[in-house]
């Protein structure tokens, strides 16, 4: 009878220990990586100009780089062929001084200026230029919404701000997040706004994801799955691991993309899906280090290697597996 109750009792557990185990396995995603068709559009070998991409904005016909080491805004086509630039280094009215990211959208640029405290806004033809300055915090990323509204994204070392502004530069919203933390920096964080107007704010050196509704509520927050919650910085201020270079949404297949980069050439990209409901879908690998990544209207990828000139187009059918 003992050795009967025995049997029962050590086989109740493994069905326990299994249960559990198909359990934990449905809950956590499994890192599903696809390969993609990349062209190098661009390389780092045409003597027609350098750069050192902090920024890649794109539409229908042209890709524009935000060179970040001659504060110039650089105009391709897409074929990769070198048109025009505007730019003009300094602190001065529509000069550059430490541009970064950027969004293009409704015939203007947007691209914040982390040391100027402005965002600089210019026609797509480079016809027209203006100004936004910003008083409450650091300018590190910016976002159009749907309702022709620049979104403006600044950090401190108590927290992070959005503001909201028209293209006539009148301040419409502003809701701030209570985040302390020592460094300012680990404040930063890259955005985006999607098809229903949500705010979507990666900090690109903490593994969160937050989002927000257009009034400034909190909806969800979430980390993104195989990436360390924690993004330790050196003595200088630089990421010594992974962390999130930026985010985009895309309006043709109603996607959120994360790009994960580093530092070290080691240290390979990917790009991490979401559905619109923030579940994860599934990652591509992009055979680069460092980038940024531009999705919007155009109907590819466009990622620019953060220190070459170059500029890469990645196929979105090839990415779906369709011939």
């Amino acid at each position: 009878m003992k050795k009967k109750f025995r049997y029962i009792l050590g086989f109740s557990a493994l069905f326990v220990f299994l249960c559990n185990s198909c359990a934990k396995n449905r809950s956590a995603p499994s890192e599903e990586i696809l390969s993609v068709d990349s062209t190098l559009i661009r390389g780092p070998n045409d003597s027609t100009s350098y750069f050192k991409s902090s920024g890649l904005l794109t539409n229908d016909k042209f890709i524009f780089v935000i060179d970040k080491s001659n504060r110039e805004v650089l105009k391709f086509n897409k074929k990769g062929d070198f048109l025009s630039k505007w730019g003009k280094k300094g602190k001065g009215p529509c000069e550059l001084d430490k541009p970064l990211f950027g969004d293009l959208r409704y015939g203007w640029m947007a691209i914040p200026d982390l040391d100027a405290n402005k965002i600089i806004l210019i026609r797509e033809d480079f016809s027209e230029c203006k100004e936004i300055l910003v008083k409450e915090g650091r300018p590190f990323d910016v976002s159009f919404d749907n309702n022709r509204n620049l979104v403006v994204q600044l950090y401190r070392p108590n927290g992070v701000i959005f503001e909201t502004y028209s293209l006539n530069k009148e301040l419409l919203n502003r809701f701030f997040q209570v985040n302390p933390d020592d460094t300012a920096l680990l404040n930063a964080g890259t955005l985006t706004v999607d098809g229903n107007n949500n705010l979507i704010f990666a900090y690109r050196y903490k593994n969160l994801v937050q989002i927000y509704d257009s009034a400034g509520r909190l909806k969800k927050s979430f980390n993104l799955p195989f990436l360390t919650n924690e993004i330790k910085l050196s003595t200088i201020g630089t990421p010594q691991n992974t962390f999130i270079q930026n985010v985009e949404f895309d309006p043709t297949n109603e996607e959120i993309l994360f790009l994960k980069g580093g530092i070290y050439s080691d240290i390979k990209s990917y790009i991490y899906l979401f559905d619109l409901s923030y579940s994860y879908l599934y990652s591509v690998d992009v055979e680069l280090s460092s980038g940024i990544i531009e999705s919007g209207s155009s109907s590819n990828f466009y990622i620019t290697g953060g220190f070459e000139s170059e500029i890469w187009e990645i196929s979105k059918n090839k990415r779906y597996g369709n011939n």
